[in-house]
């Protein structure tokens, strides 16, 4: 039996199986627009490390919700040209306890992760504001692909 122990996988994995999974209590992620929205609707606390461009929006996203713990960059980057990425291992460290322990900041960031990761089922569940959008978002696509539909 392993104790105290950690999962690090190097190469591809099935993201979202992973962390739907109920042993899943943090999600350090780059901030991708996937793994970001994967991390919300599957109600996983993120740390949050962004790299360059819109990561940092992702990231900004996940504070203004209280869905995650920014450990990483601070310095937004356009490029891949990235000279300042290193977090320290005391930092991470920190971060981690943090957030998988159980005091008032915390339980403050899991619980909030679990109201947003019900909203999102809410809305794409049949009646949800997202269900019922559907329909006229594919009309909308629809007529600026091809034009009116009247044409």
């Amino acid at each position: 039996m392993l104790t105290n122990k950690g999962l690090i996988v190097r190469g591809w994995v099935p993201q979202r199986k992973i962390l739907n999974h109920p042993a899943t209590g943090a999600f350090m992620t780059h901030c991708g627009r996937n793994s970001t929205l994967e991390s919300l609707t599957a109600g996983v606390p993120m740390l949050t490390w962004p790299l360059f461009t819109q990561q940092f929006y992702s990231e900004k996203l996940a504070e203004v919700l209280g869905c995650g713990l920014g450990i990483g960059a601070e310095v937004w980057h356009i490029s891949f040209d990235i000279k300042d990425t290193v977090v320290k291992t005391e930092k991470l460290e920190a971060s981690m306890k943090m957030l998988m322990n159980t005091s008032g900041e915390s339980e403050k960031i899991k619980s909030r992760t679990k109201d947003v990761e019900a909203m999102i089922k809410r809305a794409v569940e049949k009646g949800g504001s997202s269900y019922n959008h559907l329909p006229t978002l594919i009309e909308k696509l629809k007529c600026h692909v091809f034009g009116t539909l009247e044409d």
